[in-house]
């Protein structure tokens, strides 16, 4: 009888110490969790619509975790298809956040589009949105980086007069310099969208 109770007893420990390795593997295997940006309420803007306003957060890419965290954080924003690639696009508009520590977190930040004049993208075609940590202080109304300075860039970026206010997750990834923001300029334009926008100028077909 003793003896029943003793191998019963060692069946239950080898299952209990199985389930307890499937349970860790499975933690090992899990996939990482997918960062969403938070983003508050769109700002006032000087075009007196929501959906011009770019909002997002701004952090340092793994690959990047690490190095010095600080500077001015310059995000700009550019257009794609106005020539200028390989310099980070055709300059539109930029806000600058003084002092930040990414190192404390993501960084939310506001742009408005319209600050630099009503061009929506169904007339304008996409925008490229660019995020520079400027270390040394020398950026100030830049958009290209200096080599070592944390940088991102999103491309084919839309602000529809009609949509929702975008809200994105910009991740500083790249230290190389300019090449971080360079791109080869499209070869053609874009469509005009059927639903026009009034926008201060048409770079569309």
């Amino acid at each position: 009888m003793n003896r029943v109770l003793c191998l019963s007893a060692c069946l239950l420990l080898c299952l209990s110490a199985c389930n307890a390795s499937s349970d860790d593997d499975d933690d090992a295997t899990a996939a990482p969790a997918v960062y969403v940006p938070e983003c508050g309420p769109p700002m006032q803007g000087a075009c007196d619509n929501e959906a011009s306003i770019v909002r997002g957060t701004v952090r340092l890419g793994e690959s990047l975790i690490g190095e010095d965290p600080e500077g001015d954080l310059i995000i700009s924003l550019t257009h794609l298809r106005l020539g200028g690639g390989a310099g980070g696009g055709f300059f539109h508009a930029q806000t600058v956040i003084e002092d930040v520590d990414l190192s404390a977190g993501p960084v939310p930040f506001q742009l408005d589009m319209c600050s630099g004049g009503a061009m929506y993208s169904e007339e304008n075609c996409e925008y490229n949105l660019i995020a520079v940590l400027d270390r040394n202080g020398n950026g100030s109304g830049a958009i290209t980086p200096d080599d070592g300075e944390p940088t991102g860039r999103i491309g084919d970026l839309s602000v529809s007069c009609g949509g929702d206010a975008p809200c994105v997750d910009l991740v500083l990834d790249c230290t190389d310099g300019l090449d971080c923001v360079a791109f080869e300029d499209p070869s053609e334009t874009c469509s005009c969208a059927s639903d026009a926008c009034e926008s201060i100028y048409a770079a569309c077909e």
